[in-house]
């Protein structure tokens, strides 16, 4: 596949970028109907651009250039979507973006290879990566790790914090219906 720098040297030289109002709609994602019934929902580009700002500034401490994301997520999800698309374009940051199924000891692998700051993950995949002897000098770019899916429990955070010390399980909420996430 061609990359967004080759496919943009190829195209035309009147090629113009489209001016939108912040309360046009950016995008539409559609919930999987956890919650109710599966529905289509409009988000804004002001509401898009608050969030990026918002993981930018707020909730990570930063998010920019030379920060590298990691979800496991695949772009068809708002969190994967986001996290590979929308925060890095925003923040100047990158994201690794797997389409292979990646074992515990090949998440390690990555997240060392790439030097990942920032992890958005599910608390299932913490407890796998607990299935492996600890690495933690795999884990020594890490700057936050963000937990969402279901609860971060007593016995998973004192484990996690034992093999992985200074990188804390912060308990993530997000909607598709909001566009925006809550961080512990």
């Amino acid at each position: 596949l061609p990359s967004f720098s080759q496919l943009m040297s190829e195209a035309p030289d009147d090629l113009n970028p489209m001016l939108n109002e912040a309360d046009e709609i950016a995008e539409i994602m559609f919930t999987s109907g956890t919650s109710g019934t599966p529905k289509g929902v409009p988000h804004s580009h002001l509401n898009m651009m608050k969030q990026c700002e918002f993981m930018r500034s707020v909730s990570w401490a930063g998010l920019g250039p030379g920060d590298v994301i990691y979800t496991q997520a695949p772009i068809g999800f708002a969190i994967g979507l986001h996290c590979h698309i929308h925060f890095p374009f925003y923040s100047g940051a990158s994201s690794v973006y797997c389409t292979e199924r990646v074992s515990p000891s090949r998440f390690l692998e990555l997240v060392e290879k790439y030097r990942v700051t920032h992890i958005i993950t599910t608390a299932t995949h913490l407890w796998k990566i607990l299935s492996v002897p600890p690495q933690p000098q795999c884990m020594k770019t890490v700057k936050s790790l963000a937990v969402g899916g279901s609860a971060v429990t007593k016995s998973l955070f004192e484990k996690w914090c034992e093999a992985y010390r200074g990188i804390l399980p912060r308990p993530s909420f997000s909607m598709t219906e909001l566009f925006g996430s809550a961080l512990g």
